[in-house]
């Protein structure tokens, strides 16, 4: 995941950023400004409502964040809101590439790592319905945690950005795809 990581970076060049988390997969070096949000920690923003202005970073990263948030689509909205024109918001969820359909599960569940749900193909439909002027590519890389092959999502307003993120990716040794095509399970 940090190579296509680094060719996300280095295409967006000097780019202001906001991560979710601190996953160590995403590369500082390059970047122009860089927040980080720990939940529970000095600068725990709350992804439903970040107060933050409008179009304020070129990459927001959330992995492996999104399913800890009851109200998914105000922070999809809010991710949105807080990208530039030719913003990118990356996202990884788990098992993306591995269940079938999203499973609600009304609460934040103790047993599942205070997830409220597990995402599945069909979070394309949260995505149109939170963003819909969203389009994306999609590209399969090994998490740095676990080791296991795991989907990473980028989604832009600006086409002519999703496509030199294309190039740079596929110069990097990987596959992107249409993020909002028909599911590649594994």
């Amino acid at each position: 995941m940090r190579l296509a990581l680094v060719a996300v970076v280095a295409e967006l060049g000097g780019a202001r950023a906001l991560q979710f988390s601190p996953d160590p997969a995403l590369p500082r070096e390059g970047l122009a400004g860089f927040e980080l949000s720990t939940f529970g920690g000095e600068n725990h923003l709350d992804m439903e409502r970040v107060d933050r202005p409008n179009g304020a970073y070129d990459l927001v990263m959330a992995s492996h964040v999104l399913e800890h948030v009851e109200d998914d689509l105000a922070a999809l909205r809010e991710l949105d809101r807080l990208s530039a024109p030719c913003g990118v918001v990356v996202l990884a969820v788990p098992d993306l590439l591995r269940v079938g359909a999203t499973t609600e599960y009304g609460r934040a569940r103790a047993d599942k790592h205070g997830h409220w749900r597990v995402y599945g193909p069909d979070i394309v439909t949260r995505w149109r319905a939170a963003a819909p002027l969203w389009r994306g590519l999609g590209v399969v890389a090994r998490d740095p945690v676990t080791g296991e092959a795991d989907r990473l999502t980028l989604l832009s307003r600006s086409s002519a950005r999703l496509e030199g993120l294309a190039v740079r990716l596929s110069t990097a040794g990987f596959a992107p795809f249409d993020a909002f095509a028909p599911p590649r399970l594994l």
